[in-house]
């Protein structure tokens, strides 16, 4: 559904998909030079399926994810969006950014030197948290025209909680994304992570998360009563 319509195929999702990245282009210029970033913020907020309560609930049961990482959500990749993050800053609810990944980044670990952190707010309920990693391949063209695309390496997904205690994980090795999706705890920070499986080049990427769940009061309403109690 977009736009007061509701349809289905290809002819209707590609331009509402464009629509939904030209949205986050506008919220960020940065965004407009850096289309992993704008696919990493696509699949963190892709949240509502059709076939299905969630794209993860396919994952873990091993049946096919029709809906791929679920519903484009204007929304919630607008809210992504206005808050970039940078390596090994404090915690957010939700954030993304953008860069290169080299060997220089990785650690004999295979682990990236460097972390992103997600928070969960202690009134949110039932959280959920999802992270998404994106990065380009190889393009080969002739003429300005491209022929052949090569993943030149293979990237990993991992979250750990505020222990140290891996919580998710994504390992695939045919794609050039991740997607982790799990049920959070209340109050948690998450460190989110990247390990290089294989492959020596430099790369660029986009990495996107974001935390949902009922809010039964929401942040104005603490900062009415904070400011009530100030006042009376």
């Amino acid at each position: 559904s977009a736009n007061g319509q509701t349809m289905s195929g290809t002819s209707f999702a590609a331009p509402a998909a464009a629509g939904v990245a030209a949205l986050l282009q506008d919220v960020d210029g940065v965004l407009c030079s850096w289309p992993e970033g704008c696919r990493a913020i696509l699949l963190a907020s892709a949240a509502r399926n059709v076939r299905d309560g969630s794209w993860w609930h396919d994952v873990i049961n091993r049946v096919d994810g029709r809906d791929g990482s679920g519903a484009v959500d204007a929304q919630a990749g607008v809210a992504i969006a206005q808050q970039r993050r940078s390596r090994n800053a404090t915690a957010t609810r939700r954030g993304w950014d953008v860069g290169t990944l080299a060997s220089a980044d990785f650690g004999s670990d295979r682990l990236a030197t460097f972390r992103y952190r997600v928070s969960v707010p202690a009134l949110l309920f039932q959280p959920t948290v999802k992270v998404a990693l994106a990065w380009d391949s190889a393009v080969t063209s002739i003429l300005g025209l491209p022929i052949a695309s090569v993943l030149t390496v293979d990237f990993d997904l991992i979250v750990r909680d505020s222990l140290g205690v891996q919580v998710a994980s994504a390992a695939s090795w045919d794609n050039s994304y991740e997607v982790v999706e799990f049920a959070a705890q209340r109050g948690e920070t998450y460190e989110i992570i990247i390990r290089r499986w294989s492959g020596t080049d430099s790369v660029w990427y986009g990495l996107a998360w974001t935390t949902t769940g009922l809010e039964f009061v929401k942040s104005w309403d603490l900062e009415q009563l904070r400011r009530t109690r100030l006042t009376g």
